[in-house]
C-alpha cells in the first residue's frame, strides 16, 4: 500500500510539474508570437555578424526601456557597412544605416568610430517607437496614414500620365529639331495630358491632406523623443550632439557654423541659450536641456524609470501636439520660446503623475 502511495504522489509530481513546463512554454510561445519582429538585413559583403549582433542588441536594450508603450511591429534595419545619411521611413517602417560614418571637408575626409552609430541606431528606432504609439494616440494621424494607400492609385495614375507626357514632349522636340511642324493631335494630347496630370495632382494632395497637416506639426516633437530615447541608450547627454553632424556628408566649410549650432541644439547638457534654432531637428533645444536637469542626469532615473519617463514624454508629445492641431496660427517660427515652455511643462505634469520627482 504505501507503495502504491509513494507510487501516486511520483506521478501527481510528474503531472504537476509537466502542467508547470506546459504553463511556461505557452507562455514563451506567447511571449514570441507577440515580441517584435525586427529583421536585420546586411546590404554589402562589408556586414559582419559581429556588427549586426550590436545593432540586434540596441533594438534590444531600446525596446527594454519602453514600459507600456508599443515596440514597432515588423520592422527592418538595412544595415551598409558606410552609411553618412541614416533614415527612418516610419510608414514602411524601416530604418537605413551605416556601420562606419565619414565626413568631408574641403576634399578631406574623416572617419568617425563605428561606435557612433549605435547612438544613431537608437535615435532613428525611437522615430518607429514614436509612430507605433502615436498613431494608436492621434485618430487624424491614423487617418492620415491610412489615406496613403488610397492615395497609391492616384499616384500611379500620374505616373502613368508623366511617362505619356515625356513621351509627347520628345515627339514634339524630334518635329522641331527637324524643322517640321508638330501634328496638331500631338500638341492637343500633350495638353490634355498635362490637365489631366494637374487634376490627379490635386486629388492626392486632397487624400493626403491630413497626412502632412500631422506630420508637419510632429516633426520637432518626433526629433525630440527620438533623441530622449538615444540618451536613455546610452546614458549621455552628447550621445547625439557628438555622433550627427558626422551623418549628413558636409562637403563645404561654409556649413560648419550650421553643423556646430546643430552640436550644441543637441547637446542635452551643454546647449547655449542664445543660439535659437527653429529647425525641426534642433526646435525643442531649452525641452532638452529642462529634461536632463531635471530627470534624464540621475543614472537611476535613467535605468530604473526609463519605461515611465518615456510613457510620459510621448503623453506629454501627444498633448502639445494636439494643442498645435487645435491653434495652427501659433507657428514654431514666432513661438519657440512659448512651444518649449509648454512641453516642459507638459513633461513635468506627466512625470508627477507618475511619481517621477525632479532630481533639482
Amino acid at each position: 500500500m504505501k507503495h502504491t502511495i509513494w507510487a501516486l504522489r511520483i506521478i501527481a509530481g510528474a503531472v504537476a510539474m509537466a502542467w508547470s513546463l506546459s504553463a511556461v512554454a505557452g507562455a514563451l510561445l506567447c511571449q514570441a508570437v507577440f515580441a517584435p519582429e525586427v529583421q536585420f538585413r546586411p546590404q554589402d559583403n562589408g556586414v559582419t555578424p559581429k556588427q549586426v549582433e550590436s545593432f540586434r542588441e540596441v533594438v534590444n536594450d531600446v525596446n527594454s526601456r519602453l514600459g507600456k508603450l508599443q515596440a514597432p511591429q515588423n520592422a527592418e534595419i538595412l544595415i551598409h557597412s558606410e552609411h553618412n545619411a541614416p533614415f527612418a521611413d516610419q510608414i514602411q517602417k524601416s530604418i537605413t544605416m551605416g556601420i562606419r560614418y565619414s565626413r568631408t571637408i574641403n576634399g578631406k575626409t574623416y572617419q568617425k568610430a563605428p561606435s557612433l552609430a549605435l547612438a544613431i541606431l537608437a535615435h532613428e528606432y525611437g522615430h518607429l517607437v514614436f509612430a507605433e504609439n502615436y498613431l494608436h494616440r492621434e485618430p487624424l494621424y491614423a487617418e492620415g496614414v491610412s489615406s496613403l494607400e488610397k492615395a497609391k492609385p492616384f499616384e500611379k495614375k500620374f505616373a502613368e500620365l508623366e511617362l505619356q507626357k515625356t513621351s509627347l514632349a520628345a515627339q514634339m522636340k524630334t518635329f522641331k529639331e527637324a524643322g517640321k511642324p508638330t501634328p496638331p493631335e500631338i500638341i492637343q494630347r500633350h495638353t490634355a495630358v498635362s490637365t489631366m496630370m494637374a487634376r490627379v495632382r490635386d486629388q492626392i494632395q486632397d487624400i493626403k491632406a491630413d497626412y502632412r497637416k500631422v506630420t508637419a506639426i510632429k516633426e520637432p516633437y518626433d526629433e525630440f523623443f527620438a533623441d530622449v530615447v538615444a540618451v536613455l541608450y546610452s546614458g549621455k547627454a552628447d550621445a547625439i550632439s557628438k555622433s550627427i553632424v558626422f551623418t549628413r556628408g558636409l562637403q563645404a566649410s561654409r556649413l560648419k557654423g550650421q553643423a556646430t549650432q546643430t552640436l550644441e541644439q543637441r547637446d542635452f547638457e551643454n546647449r547655449r541659450h542664445q543660439n535659437l534654432d527653429t529647425r525641426p531637428h534642433n526646435f525643442f533645444s531649452a525641452t532638452r536641456s529642462a529634461i536632463w536637469n531635471s530627470y534624464l542626469a540621475s543614472p537611476s532615473l535613467r535605468n530604473k524609470h526609463s519605461g515611465e519617463i518615456l510613457e510620459a514624454v510621448m503623453d506629454a508629445i501627444t498633448k502639445e501636439i494636439s494643442f498645435k492641431l487645435k491653434n495652427p496660427d501659433v507657428s514654431f517660427q514666432k513661438n519657440w520660446e512659448l512651444l518649449n515652455s509648454r512641453l516642459i511643462e507638459a513633461i513635468d505634469q506627466q512625470m508627477a503623475s507618475r511619481g517621477i520627482a525632479k532630481i533639482k
